[in-house]
């Protein structure tokens, strides 16, 4: 269980240890909401968060180093996480689809408002649930 967010999602979804299938269902039955978090948190397109005021000072201060981090690898690269994402579902590459996932996670602000983005829980879930490497 996600201590950030107290989720139970992927279990009370599946009611079984989720599979690498489950994990590449899952990210397609909630893509939109991935998509959603990835433009709004992922570190390359992280703006204005004005909206989620930080409740963790000393946690956010953490992440700000590898935020820049991640954006700045992703600016070397010419990468883009949401192209990234979509092939990584194409391909079925559950690592890609999880370190995407943590990506985003690190952009969310350590705020207690951050729970009512949509995307919030299906990324908790992604980062948060064990693969066992079946597909």
């Amino acid at each position: 269980m996600c201590i950030r967010c107290s989720s139970a999602k992927w279990v009370s979804a599946y009611l079984k240890e989720p599979t690498m299938t489950d994990l590449i269902e899952y990210t397609e039955e909630y893509k939109v909401a991935l998509v959603m978090g990835i433009k709004k948190f992922h570190p390359l397109y992280r703006d204005d968060m004005t909206e989620y005021p930080t409740t963790a000072d000393k946690a956010e201060a953490i992440l700000i180093p590898l935020r820049k981090e991640i954006k700045e690898s992703y600016v070397s690269e010419s990468k883009d996480p949401l192209a990234l994402l979509d092939k990584a579902v194409e391909e079925k590459d559950v690592a890609m689809i999880k370190k995407i996932a943590s990506e985003v996670w690190r952009g969310m602000p350590e705020s207690r408002d951050i729970r009512n983005h949509p995307s919030f829980f299906v990324v908790c879930d992604i980062c948060d649930s064990q693969w066992d490497g079946q597909i």
